[in-house]
């Protein structure tokens, strides 16, 4: 029991850093135009990194715009879906009915 709380007390520690590098790699995927590993970034943050508001907000927005370009408008929608439901106040909503590119 006492190893399960440190190891689950160290995942927490660390998981917005690690969020957060997530986010950055997929932006650099998206730089370089290699929009499947930059898929992969994002839903690395939305699957296993969620806890954390604003990489998981930005993740879900790169989602949405990813999966509109890779012409699989069901989950760009979805995307755009749990962005909106998760974080109503989020300015990548507003980003993204823009047509707003990452920072």
């Amino acid at each position: 029991d006492g190893i399960r709380d440190i190891g689950v007390t160290g995942v927490q520690t660390c998981a917005l850093p690690i969020s957060k590098a997530y986010t950055v790699l997929g932006d650099a995927y998206r730089a370089a135009g290699k929009d499947q590993d930059a898929l992969i970034a994002f839903l690395t943050v939305d699957l296993v990194y969620n806890t954390q508001p604003e990489s998981h907000a930005e993740a879900l927005f790169n989602l949405a715009q990813l999966w509109e370009k890779a012409q699989n408008p069901e989950r760009a929608m979805q995307a755009k879906k749990d962005l909106e439901s998760t974080y109503p106040n989020s300015p990548f909503i507003k980003m993204l009915a823009g047509g707003g590119k990452p920072s």
